[in-house]
């Protein structure tokens, strides 16, 4: 049967005569068994780990070093067939061929030629205007040839 109150027991214990005296330090623990050997494992692997880290890095970075010498040398010879077709469409001989064939033009005779001057400012009409470099008599030439200033001019 159930009882609604809880039962409880005595049990008689023995007391010292003479108090107990408390440890006035802690006891040290043990060390745990795998605890020395997991530092020196530690100690030993992490290098080891490092080094074949570093290993890898360089083979990828070798692999990388490869790869863009094979595309450097792709795009160099690229380049020199692209330059060799533009020399070639640029050559003179192609020109007048094209403007005599299919463009129907001729070549000039010297009655059609004229030269023309044209001055900097007509070609650019917003280009500063740059005076004519004179030398070094001509700028002495021209400060001993100028008018001594009245005294007008002088403002007195």
């Amino acid at each position: 049967m159930i009882s609604p109150q809880r039962r409880t027991r005595t049990y008689p214990v023995l007391l010292p005569e003479e108090p107990v005296r408390t440890r006035s330090r802690p006891r040290a623990g043990r060390p745990h068994p795998m605890g020395r050997p997991v530092a020196v494992a530690a100690i030993f692997l992490l290098p080891l780990l490092g080094h074949v880290w570093l290993e890898a890095t360089a083979a990828q970075n070798g692999y990388r070093i490869r790869q863009l010498r094979s595309e450097i040398a792709a795009l160099t010879k690229q380049n020199a067939h692209l330059d060799s077709q533009a020399a070639a469409l640029r050559s003179p001989d192609r020109i007048e061929r094209l403007a005599t064939g299919r463009l129907g033009m001729r070549a000039p005779n010297g009655r059609e030629l004229a030269a023309v001057a044209v001055s900097p400012q007509a070609l650019w009409p917003s280009a500063p205007v740059v005076a004519a470099e004179r030398s070094l008599w001509q700028r002495l030439a021209a400060v001993f040839q100028q008018q001594p200033a009245s005294a007008q001019e002088r403002g007195r």
